[in-house]
């Protein structure tokens, strides 16, 4: 299970394109932030037996980054990869997805990134590829995301 939220008290832009992707995402939850310190976020996902925390990064009004963490016994640690957001185009609306099929060159990345599973009974794709995220419905596109991915410095 993820937790999706966003920096401090993000702009309408970041908490629309953040909703949209805790709607794609199965077993995920949007959570807003507003001022809360990150280990306040982090002991609710953990009191909601999330394992993934995904925090939506802004710069000039718009998303910059999607940054995980994972939890572990009360614990955690920042994931070694994140995404830069280069654009993003939200097409259609969906409402909470069950299931997701990850295809892709990016898929081992995209898919410990998100905290999510492949499956084969496929009520969402989402093709991950090297500069892209297509969330995709009965081959209808539901929302890209024009991406690359970084890994952390340490």
């Amino acid at each position: 299970m993820t937790l999706i939220t966003t920096s401090r008290k993000p702009v309408q832009n970041t908490r629309t394109f953040s909703k949209a992707l805790g709607a794609l995402l199965p077993m995920s939850e949007y959570k807003a932030r507003g001022k809360s310190a990150l280990e306040t976020i982090i002991e609710y996902a953990g009191s909601r037996g999330h394992g993934t925390v995904i925090i939506i990064e802004e710069k000039n009004g718009n998303p910059k980054s999607i940054r995980s963490l994972k939890i572990h016994n009360h614990e955690w640690d920042w994931q070694p990869r994140y995404l830069e957001i280069l654009g993003y185009r939200l097409v259609k609306k969906s409402g909470p997805v069950k299931d997701i099929e990850v295809l892709g060159s990016s898929t081992d990345a995209i898919t410990e990134l998100f905290g999510i599973e492949s499956t084969d009974a496929v009520e969402v794709s989402l093709k991950a590829e090297d500069n892209e995220l297509v969330f995709a419905k009965n081959d209808e596109q539901l929302m890209k995301v024009r991406i690359k991915i970084q890994k952390m410095e340490v």
